[in-house]
């Protein structure tokens, strides 16, 4: 078995991805929409000591940061710098499809044929 990781911009493309595969008779498929910087609060405290949510929160909010607390993780990014060649950050759709060796290469067409990033 293989596993094939694809990007793409939006979640209706890779929808459609999925549903073309699905239809091929390939149905170990999952689609999530992933971020370098959290999007929703953990949910509870990291540490019992200074009662912090996350290591940025330490560092810049004094231990009661959030995820509404990711400036400084947004800065660090290369995409916000310019100096990335390319936006990552805008194929923020994850499909992860887990087929047989033999189907990888038309799976993977598929994918860069809908502008998807293998």
């Amino acid at each position: 078995m293989s596993s094939i990781l694809a990007f793409f911009e939006t979640m209706e493309t890779a929808q459609k991805v999925k549903n073309i595969l699905q239809e091929k008779g390939i149905n170990t498929i999952q689609i999530d929409r992933i971020s370098e910087v959290p999007t929703e609060d953990t949910g509870g405290y990291n540490s019992p000591i200074n009662e912090a949510y996350s290591l940025a929160s330490l560092t810049h909010t004094g231990g009661q940061g959030t995820a509404g607390d990711v400036g400084p993780l947004l800065a660090a990014s290369t995409a916000s710098s310019g100096l990335s060649g390319e936006r990552i950050g805008s194929r923020n759709i994850l499909l992860t499809i887990v087929t047989s060796e033999d189907k990888v290469e038309e799976c993977v067409n598929i994918i860069k044929q809908n502008k998807g990033l293998v």
